[in-house]
């Protein structure tokens, strides 16, 4: 089966949920026979391969202006599509909404292309009615052949606030790459690896429970391995807990990995978190979590055994990790973890689950 997936955006210039797990879907539907081709956009076009997967980036030259702040993401969809006419795929898997609705329009002159589209975040019709591409996304939730959700959570919303029913799809964990090994460090690491200046994940939670740890006398340390710079505004408490952070600006999966392994426990405090594939990565790598027990992604990816829930606020995430740190030093743990993993490795389940989706 030929596949041409798109995204505004690829690795390197950018890493976030949305690039990694386009790169991640392609090299796996190339692993598994199908020949699955990237194109995304640059500052310079550029063509090559990205985990043995071809790339062709197009030259980003500006916004159509009718678009607004979406108005990138139009220009590239325009641009994209003779390329996608020209490979002529049996499915146009599109990863943002000015994207999914040319595929919507290409499927209407190509019966037997399919359009697919994952949406990456929560499809809530609040907030795509404020942005000035809510008419393209309104076609996309309309014509789409499959509109595929990365959790349950987002497959409701979809039903409640579009009256569609969405395809729940999981996100995927290549389960040899991060299968790290190794000893963990001598002494308990709280990992945290995430976008340091995104309020929503909450790094100065980690940094309070690191604080109220260290001030009953546990020995931690805290490994901050995300992009971008602490806030201005931490408490006066988090302030306390930087005196236990050792940072490592890394963005190779290959060296995330070794922090996974090495960690004593991943924490991701993170709200309104639509998956949370470092949940996974880091179960792959034997290394329980904390999240926040909201009822939504990383919530629902731990089982008992593999991780803790908490509550929103640093004595919540002391006591978790705490916990979560005597389950690190419990030998079976770390298989437990990697077995959960495996449920979402990408070639053995989640990539099948998603060509499934495509034959439909």
């Amino acid at each position: 089966m030929r596949i041409i997936l798109t995204h505004l955006y690829c690795w390197p210039e950018v890493r976030r949920g949305a690039e990694r797990y386009a790169h991640e879907l392609a090299a796996s539907l190339r692993r598994t026979g199908h020949d699955a081709r990237l194109i995304s956009s640059a500052p310079r076009p550029q063509r090559d391969l990205v985990l043995d997967v071809p790339v062709s980036r197009l030259r980003r030259r500006g916004y159509l202006r009718r678009y607004g702040e979406a108005g990138l993401g139009a220009e590239f969809a325009a641009r994209c599509t003779p390329r996608v006419v020209a490979a002529r795929p049996d499915v146009w898997h599109a990863l943002s909404p000015a994207d999914a609705a040319a595929a919507t329009l290409l499927r209407k002159v190509r019966p037997g292309m399919r359009a697919v589209y994952t949406e990456v975040g929560f499809p809530s019709k609040r907030s795509h009615d404020r942005r000035p591409d809510r008419r393209l996304y309104n076609r996309v939730v309309r014509d789409i052949d499959q509109f595929l959700c990365l959790s349950q959570p987002a497959s409701d919303l979809l039903l409640t606030d579009y009256g569609r029913p969405g395809v729940t799809m999981p996100a995927g964990v290549d389960i040899r790459r991060f299968d790290a090994g190794g000893p963990r460090h001598p002494t308990p690491v709280l990992l945290f690896p995430s976008v340091l200046s995104e309020p929503r994940k909450n790094v100065g939670l980690v940094l309070e429970a690191a604080a109220l740890l260290r001030a009953a006398n546990v020995e931690i340390e805290v490994w901050l391995a995300g992009p971008g710079q602490l806030p201005n505004d931490l408490s006066e408490l988090a302030r306390k807990g930087l005196d236990a952070v050792t940072m490592h600006r890394t963005a190779d999966a290959d060296e995330l990995a070794a922090l996974y392994g090495k960690a004593w426990v991943t924490v991701l405090p993170s709200h309104s978190e639509v998956f949370g594939l470092v949940v996974l990565e880091s179960m792959a790598c034997g290394t329980p979590v904390v999240v926040l027990d909201d009822g939504l992604g990383p919530s629902l990816l731990v089982t008992e055994g593999t991780g803790v829930r908490c509550a929103p606020d640093g004595e919540s995430v002391a006591a978790a990790c705490r916990a979560a740190i005597d389950l690190a030093a419990d030998p079976p743990t770390a298989q437990r973890c990697k077995e959960h993993a495996a449920d979402y490795d990408w070639d053995t389940v989640v990539t099948p689950m998603i060509v499934s989706s495509y034959e439909r």
